[in-house]
């Protein structure tokens, strides 16, 4: 099923009644300095100054920031990132979302487009 995004005030709802779809922006990760912790090149470029990091809530309950850059197959940073397009919490991630815990079962792996996030690719039912 389909999960349309909403913003959220992460103070105004309880950690555990957060959902699938909640968004919010991140601003406790904005050091001193003004730079975002663990922010991506593309957050850099396009949206620092801007507005603080976002974070969705994925379909299998974890939390993803949006604007923070991945991690290769070895687990080393790239500082790479999602191409976020769209205002929150209408945006669009390319590429596609694949985040895997270490129990890849309860992984997820889907399209963010236009606020609205994809069934899983891979068939996890959550």
């Amino acid at each position: 099923m389909e999960i349309q995004c909403k913003m959220i005030i992460p103070s105004e709802v309880n950690i555990s009644n957060r959902e699938p779809g909640d968004m919010f922006y991140a601003n406790w990760l904005i050091c001193e300095n003004g730079n975002v912790h663990m922010a991506s090149k593309q957050y850099n470029k396009d949206w620092l100054g801007k507005r603080p990091p976002l974070v969705v809530i994925l379909p299998n309950g974890s939390s993803f920031m949006v604007d923070s850059y991945y991690h290769n197959i070895e687990g080393n940073p790239e500082k790479e990132g999602w191409t976020v397009t769209g205002e929150a919490p209408n945006i669009t991630l390319t590429p596609s979302i694949n985040y895997s815990p270490s129990d890849r079962k309860f992984g997820y792996h889907g399209w963010l487009k236009n606020g609205v996030l994809s069934e899983d690719l891979e068939g996890r039912k959550y």
